[in-house]
């Protein structure tokens, strides 16, 4: 059944990674922990992810063939579309499976982090789809966190990849380019 904390603050920051999607190695991970490193830490503790939706291992790795990451860069635009990657896929509502909501024709629609619709609608064969995406696996991590993962990105996040990926190699953006940010970020960190 979804749930959804009214007194939620609307995010300015990416939230926190619970300790169990660690635990559980979830696609987004990585992403989300760059996300978080690059952005501000205040407030971010009062933002509770209740379900999260992750592109499966093989959507993730597919987002670039050939090229840079734009996901994994420092510069202003992609840590602008690290920090929106992210948001899309998390919310602050509890969304099970098994959710009446979901079995309805209009399905059961929430709102990500970034103010966005995510709609879960059952298929007649018993799959679940949330905005036209099928969900590959759900299960629970500890601390009742929901993790969906999907078959692809949602959204027009692979559109907006390819564009990044243009732009860093029109730049000539290297992969040395891309360990030095890393190294810069560590030594922010630190």
């Amino acid at each position: 059944m979804a749930s959804a904390d009214t007194n939620q603050p609307s995010p300015v920051v990416v939230p926190a990674i619970p300790g169990s999607v660690y635990d559980d190695e979830v696609p987004l991970t990585p992403v989300w922990e760059l996300a978080m490193r690059s952005d501000s830490s205040i407030g971010r503790d009062r933002i509770k992810v209740k379900t999260i939706l992750s592109p499966d291992k093989f959507a993730m790795h597919g987002l670039v063939m050939f090229g840079p990451h734009p996901l994994f860069y420092e510069d202003d635009a992609d840590r602008k579309l690290r920090k929106e990657f992210v948001l899309d896929y998390l919310t602050c509502d509890v969304v099970q499976g098994d959710d009446p909501e979901i079995d309805e024709p209009e399905g059961l629609t929430v709102k990500n982090l970034n103010g966005k619709s995510l709609n879960f609608k059952k298929l007649q064969n018993g799959l679940i789809k949330v905005n036209n995406v099928l969900i590959r696996s759900s299960r629970t991590l500890d601390g009742d966190i929901i993790v969906h993962e999907l078959d692809e990105v949602l959204f027009d996040h692979q559109k907006k990849i390819d564009e990044a990926v243009d732009d860093l190699i029109e730049k000539g953006s290297t992969d040395e380019d891309l360990c030095a940010s890393e190294e810069e970020s560590s030594e922010q960190v630190l």
